[in-house]
């Protein structure tokens, strides 16, 4: 998206809404809100998900995704195993990039609440409603449990799972490692100006062993696709690139450095990440990326292979698990690891089974190679 990072760059609630919600237009996705208020496992790891699902956005009425589990994942009863589809689930989700500490500003327009369970005809205690505004999950979990202790001995199977999504968030939430900045769209475009005007530029990157589609038109060029940058740019943003032209080799001498086995696209991409840390493409394809993050990689230009694998977390599906898996444990990739690992987990049985075998051999085999 133009002008912002590429950040790759329910039973338990009320069943209706207060009478004012009636004036707001229908949220996006209703559907898949619904689904993470009933734990729909096969929904929400399936590819009905959009690619560009925040997993941090905040509902009027759920919260923050997180927020919209948090109840059932506690209404639960007595199902602390690993292996419980609902752990799983959750897994999944905190490997998407769901984070457990995005709060509901008091100044968010959010009505909804939550708890208020027991009470009349049944054998558990009533409980008081929860507002949504001000928390974010982890809060919200440590709300239901002042209140579920209160009444130990009828909520102590809630009170053990309340305790258990605690344990989880803090075990599989995905670290902190960068801190958000607000850069005015401007910047962002003069750094865009400076990398497509190619004023100025004194370094060439010749792209050869192209993608097929792509020599046609790189023929002039003797099969090779040429790409034009900016020394002081390259050196500043990678180490290797800086060792490179500052050497009395060829690279050096002339300012053409070959890459190779790369598509155009990914150097194209891997080049706007550098300039500007985003992009004017729409919905780069996963090998478009895969081809970015090996050359932000080769390139040892850190922050960029930290977006394209956040990226690729928000991809991992069932056409893409084993590749990413593979990526991701040859490049020694944690977040996107552990993302393949939680989307097999979160699968039904038998399918869940048969794709974390795979897993497993992959390992296995870069681990004795």
């Amino acid at each position: 998206l133009k002008g912002t990072p590429m950040a790759y760059l329910a039973a338990s609630m009320s069943s209706a809404a207060p009478g004012g919600a009636g004036n707001r237009s229908k949220p996006r996705h209703g559907w898949l809100w619904e689904a993470l208020g009933e734990l729909s496992t096969d929904v929400i790891t399936s590819n009905l998900v959009p690619q560009d699902w925040d997993w941090n956005q905040v509902h009027y009425w759920y919260g923050t995704p997180l927020m919209a589990m948090v109840p059932d994942l506690i209404r639960i009863a007595g199902h602390t195993s690993e292996d419980h589809p609902s752990w799983q689930l959750l897994k999944f989700c905190l490997a998407q990039g769901a984070d457990p500490r995005t709060e509901v500003g008091t100044e968010v327009n959010v009505i909804g609440s939550t708890c208020g369970w027991g009470g009349e005809g049944t054998q558990f205690p009533k409980l008081e409603m929860i507002a949504l505004k001000g928390h974010c999950a982890m809060s919200l979990v440590f709300a239901f449990l002042k209140q579920l202790k209160q009444h130990e001995s009828k909520y102590e199977h809630q009170i053990k799972n309340a305790a258990h999504v605690l344990k989880l968030f803090a075990s599989c939430a995905q670290p902190s490692d960068s801190v958000r900045v607000n850069v005015h769209e401007s910047v962002v475009e003069m750094w865009e100006r400076l990398l497509l005007e190619q004023r100025f530029c004194d370094v060439e990157l010749q792209v050869v062993d192209c993608e097929a589609s792509a020599r046609a038109d790189a023929a002039a060029s003797g099969g090779a696709a040429t790409l034009r940058a900016h020394a002081a740019v390259l050196r500043t943003a990678s180490r290797v690139l800086d060792a490179t032209l500052a050497s009395p080799m060829k690279e050096g001498r002339t300012g053409v450095i070959r890459v190779e086995g790369a598509s155009p696209e990914a150097v194209h991409l891997c080049l706007h990440l550098i300039y500007a840390g985003t992009t004017t493409l729409e919905s780069p394809k996963p090998v478009v990326l895969l081809g970015a993050l090996d050359i932000a990689h080769r390139w040892q230009v850190g922050h960029v292979v930290a977006m394209l694998e956040k990226e690729l977390v928000r991809l991992v599906g069932v056409d893409t698990v084993l590749e990413f898996f593979e990526v991701a444990v040859l490049k020694d990739l944690s977040s996107l690891r552990s993302a393949c690992k939680a989307f097999a987990a979160a699968q039904p049985r038998q399918k869940g089974g048969e794709l974390q075998s795979k897993l497993a051999e992959i390992q296995s085999s870069l681990a004795s190679a």
